[in-house]
């Protein structure tokens, strides 16, 4: 089985980042995934995406962006 992720993070200095959309399929192959969230103010958002099939997974981090 193959999970897939899509999360956006708001920054934040000094602390865990917030988490402000995540959204998630089984089985994904191919094709867009959106998240969808609020916005937590103006800051630095980033999306987090990260898959996994059985034992072995993968992830990646996008750069920061002033949004909102």
């Amino acid at each position: 089985m193959t999970y897939f992720w899509v999360r956006v993070y708001k920054h934040i200095a000094w602390w865990p980042d917030a988490e402000r959309a995540v959204r998630g399929a089984t089985y994904w192959r191919n094709g867009g995934l959106t998240a969808y969230g609020s916005c937590d103010g103006r800051g630095d958002y980033y999306t987090h995406v990260s898959t996994a099939t059985g034992v072995s997974g993968d992830s990646r981090e996008s750069s920061r962006r002033t949004i909102c």
